[in-house]
C-alpha cells in the first residue's frame, strides 16, 4: 500500500514509473501547435464559456496540485494497482491531471499501451496523446468501470490543454476511484471484469 503524496523518488522506486504531476512534451516544437489549436478553440463562445466554468471549479486545485487524500493499493495480478479514497470525497472534487509525455500517436506501437490517453482539445482529437506508461502520476492507476465515479475533462490553462479528472458522484472512504475507459480502449484488449 502506498499513500499518494509521498515524494517522487519513492513513487518512482515503488512503481517503476517516473513521477510527473504535470505534462511533459516529447518535443518543444509541439507547444506552438498546441497553443494555436487552443487559441482557435477558445474563440468559439461555447468552448470559451465551458473552459471558464471548469477553471472556476478547478483552477486553484490544478495550479496548487491540491488533491484529496488517496492511496495506491495492490488489487491482484490481473488488475494490478488501484487508487482508493482515504476519506470521503464529495461529487465534483478535483482528482488530478492525467500527466505524462505528450507525443505524436504511433498506431502500431500504441495499440497495446494501457497508459495512453487521447490528447483532445475541447473534445476534438489531435495527433497527440499523453503517454503515462513510463512517466506519470497516480492518476494512471485509476481502473476502468462501466459505472465510474470519476470523469475526465479538458481544461485550457495558460494556453495549454490539460486533461483533468474529477468525481461525478461521492466516493466513500475506502472506495476505489474508477473511470470508464470507453469502447475504443477495449477494441484490442480483453473485455474487463467489473471490479
Amino acid at each position: 500500500m502506498a499513500a499518494y503524496g509521498g515524494n517522487s523518488l519513492d513513487f518512482t522506486k515503488r512503481f517503476g514509473v517516473e513521477f510527473l504531476d504535470e505534462l511533459r512534451f516529447e518535443s518543444e516544437d509541439y507547444i506552438p501547435d498546441i497553443r494555436r489549436r487552443c487559441e482557435k478553440k477558445l474563440k468559439k463562445k461555447h468552448i470559451f464559456a465551458e473552459n471558464k466554468w471548469f477553471l472556476s471549479l478547478y483552477e486553484e486545485e490544478f495550479r496548487k496540485k491540491i488533491v484529496p487524500k488517496l492511496e495506491i493499493k495492490w488489487i491482484n495480478h490481473r488488475i494490478g494497482h488501484g487508487v482508493f479514497a482515504k476519506e470521503r470525497i464529495p461529487e465534483l472534487t478535483y482528482i488530478g491531471e492525467y500527466a505524462g509525455l505528450v507525443r505524436k500517436r504511433k498506431w502500431r506501437r500504441d495499440r497495446y499501451n494501457s497508459y495512453i490517453f487521447a490528447y483532445s482539445i475541447a473534445r476534438k482529437l489531435t495527433r497527440y496523446l499523453i503517454d503515462a506508461k513510463e512517466q506519470g502520476s497516480f492518476v494512471r492507476f485509476i481502473n476502468h468501470s462501466d459505472e465510474p465515479n470519476v470523469a475526465s475533462h479538458w481544461m485550457i490553462v495558460d494556453g495549454i490543454n490539460h486533461i483533468i479528472m474529477h468525481t461525478i458522484k461521492p466516493i466513500p472512504a475506502g472506495g476505489q476511484l474508477t473511470y470508464d475507459y470507453g469502447p475504443g480502449f477495449w477494441k484490442r484488449r480483453t473485455t474487463p471484469t467489473e471490479l
